[in-house]
């Protein structure tokens, strides 16, 4: 872990957000500043996959929206969730050492992000009446495919969208596939390197 400390740099993604190791100070930036403590967890804005995923977010979240960040991770995505307006973000991690993390790196960027240590079954406990507007889920493609045969599209509102990330390119098709299944099609997507993200919505 102090060896990856020494790796971190400041790094700028997209076009709003400047991710920042937490023990340096903040620049003067027009960017949304997410400090991150990286822990043991999964989500420093280096790799690829959260890259995509806060790519795709500031390209399509509103202001007023409730989100839900499966597999939290660091809590990043669900930081960047409230930075770009979100009315109510809920992250649910089921790995117990990061969402102690999660709560450390909420601390620091004093964020009232709703964090918690559960599975989908806990996240279909925090759905709306009417779905989320957006669901996140970072997390590599076997797992993304559990989670779509156990209920994850049925967490986004009938207009709402599904933001999948930790996609290899060539599982992009068994990803699409099992959307399909599900009445969901693939609205658009970015690529970096060999992984992928997309932005699906309900077809109806």
């Amino acid at each position: 872990m102090e060896a990856w400390k020494e790796r971190f740099k400041p790094l700028n993604v997209g076009l709003k957000f400047l991710v920042q190791p937490a023990w340096l100070e903040n620049p003067d930036t027009r960017r949304h500043i997410i400090r991150i403590d990286p822990g043991m967890a999964f989500g420093t804005g280096v790799h690829p996959t959260t890259q995509l995923g806060l790519e795709l977010m500031e390209k399509n979240i509103r202001p007023g929206w409730k989100i839900l960040d499966l597999g939290a991770g660091s809590g990043i995505l669900s930081f960047a969730a409230e930075k770009l307006g979100a009315d109510a973000v809920f992250g649910i991690e089921i790995d117990s050492d990061a969402i102690d993390n999660a709560l450390h790196n909420a601390e620091i960027n004093n964020s009232s992000v709703d964090l918690m240590h559960g599975s989908i079954d806990d996240a279909k406990g925090k759905r709306p009446a009417n779905g989320f507007d957006m669901v996140i889920a970072n997390i590599i493609a076997t797992k993304l495919l559990a989670l779509i045969a156990d209920g994850l599209c049925e967490l986004v509102s009938d207009e709402g969208q599904l933001l999948l990330s930790g996609i290899l390119v060539d599982q992009m098709h068994e990803i699409e596939s099992a959307l399909g299944k599900k009445g969901y099609e693939v609205k658009e997507s970015l690529q970096k390197e060999d992984w992928l993200a997309l932005i699906a919505q309900n077809r109806t």
